[in-house]
């Protein structure tokens, strides 16, 4: 059993060194200076402290959009969603990047690597496969799927990192094959997570 005078000892021993270790840290971070908003917005820096004032100062390209009333999807045709028209949030750092008619044009500057994602949400009656594809210059590129046993509605969600080039244009694309049409719903979005 240790006596009060010990406990005090390795009590103020623990003080002190996290006191040293506090001081280890302050000089450490004291090599580090702030990083500008343009260094903040040119992506990732290694070299510099990210305050909470330029990292509240970071805007990264991104879009976010939902559904406008419902589209009919045939069964058997994969289909662009043209009903992801209403944009819930946007932000480019160039001009010439626009999300407009359900798809993403990419400007120079928010050329990168960016995490594209999409939900849709589709009900089906009968038995069926659902695919939900990100759709790149036209081509239908990567898709999740799911298989259904009917009489539900059944939401495909998808993400992947994509590269996208100045020029370059995404949008979602639909697949079920139920044997008639339906209606579906869903959510597009994209950021550049890197340059």
């Amino acid at each position: 059993m240790s006596t009060i005078t010990e406990r005090l000892e390795a009590a103020t021993a623990a003080h002190e060194l996290a006191a040293q270790r506090m001081h280890d840290l302050l000089d450490a971070l004291a090599a580090y200076r702030a990083a500008t908003v343009e260094e903040v917005e040119a992506g990732l820096r290694t070299d510099v402290f990210l305050t909470p004032l330029s990292n509240l100062a970071s805007r990264q390209p991104y879009f976010a959009a939902r559904q406008t009333g419902v589209l009919s999807l045939a069964s058997g045709v994969v289909t662009k969603a043209t009903h992801l028209t209403t944009v819930s949030g946007s932000y480019f750092a160039d001009p010439a990047s626009s999300y407009a008619a359900a798809a993403f044009t990419c400007g120079p500057k928010d050329a990168g690597m960016w995490l594209i994602g999409s939900y849709l949400a589709v009900p089906t009656a009968a038995a069926s496969t659902i695919r939900n594809y990100i759709g790149v210059n036209g081509v239908t590129t990567s898709f999740q799927s799911i298989g259904t046993t009917g009489g539900g509605t059944y939401g495909v969600v998808q993400s992947r990192p994509l590269r996208i080039a100045a020029g370059d244009n995404i949008d979602v694309r639909a697949f079920q094959n139920s044997g008639g049409a339906v209606d579906i719903g869903g959510e597009f979005f994209g950021i550049r997570v890197a340059n």
